[in-house]
């Protein structure tokens, strides 16, 4: 998410707007009040602006921070205020492709590839990052009109094409089903990011279970960044579709368990803060 403030207007972007607000982290749940907030949610007590929290956003959202100083209407879809956001989408498309914006790439990429030179990774992949970028904002646009451009991506040479094609046609949902044969041959994919990213947008039209390609994904990856990716999307599933797609943890038996892998399985293990163990102290005389 990458947001814009000017007046009393406030833009933001969602580049996964399929993931709810109410996705379970690791250090919010130990906090009562989300850990109560999200049991309403689950015995289906919530409704309005509570339950907002628990589902999928739009791509973009603009907010009347006088009117609605808690950023609860979202008011892109009104055409009473489309200057304002055709000049804040206008402005993030600038800001983020001055920047660049490293995030275009999966952090499990940056992990192995930019941390030594951040800047200089930016700079030598600039071209590669606008092309992501101009990817990335076919999910502003009517399915209509992005349909051509996505297909042509699933099928690229370049895995970073592919990648944003699968997230795009997630962020459309149902409207992309005519996509379908074009993105069912990357749950193969050579890359451990693009077989993630299909298998997200698969799972969520009811293509496919795509439990059976995230789990071998956190299984079998040597990027332990990667495995934490795949577990976002493993919680996604298990928690927001009504329990379709089901996993325990004996299904697990990751080569990594480095980042964020093993308290993810904890979470999925029903035991989401082991206790610490106490440590004794000699008391002084």
């Amino acid at each position: 998410v990458r947001t814009l403030r000017k007046g009393k207007y406030f833009y933001m972007r969602f580049f996964q707007p399929y993931y709810p607000d109410g996705l379970n982290n690791n250090y919010r749940y130990k906090m009562l009040a989300f850990e109560e907030w999200r049991n309403l949610w689950k015995a289906g007590e919530l409704d309005g602006a509570a339950a907002q929290f628990f589902s999928r956003k739009t791509a973009e959202a603009l907010f009347d921070c006088e009117l609605d100083p808690h950023n609860v209407t979202n008011l892109a879809g009104d055409p009473a205020h489309a200057a304002a956001l055709a000049e804040l989408r206008a402005e993030m498309r600038k800001r983020l492709r001055g920047m660049p914006d490293l995030s275009y790439y999966p952090e499990s990429h940056l992990v192995q590839h930019a941390m030594g030179n951040p800047v200089e990774f930016g700079q030598e992949n600039e071209s590669g990052l606008h092309e992501m970028a101009d990817l990335a904002d076919l999910a502003l646009v009517p399915f209509s009109e992005a349909k051509a451009e996505l297909e042509i991506a699933l099928g690229s040479g370049k895995w970073t094409h592919r990648y944003w094609a699968a997230m795009v046609c997630t962020s459309f949902g149902k409207e992309a089903e005519p996509l379908v044969d074009a993105a069912s041959p990357l749950l193969d994919d050579a890359s451990e990011p693009v077989r993630m990213r299909a298998a997200e947008f698969l799972g969520s039209i009811g293509a496919i279970n795509p439990q059976d390609t995230l789990v071998p994904l956190v299984n079998e990856t040597a990027n332990p960044v990667l495995g934490t990716e795949a577990l976002q999307s493993i919680v996604w599933f298990r928690d927001h579709f009504d329990g379709k797609y089901p996993v325990e943890r004996s299904n697990f038996d990751p080569v990594e368990d480095g980042a964020d892998v093993m308290r993810r399985l904890d979470y999925i293990n029903g035991v989401p803060y082991p206790p610490k163990k106490s440590i004794s102290r000699k008391k002084s005389n």
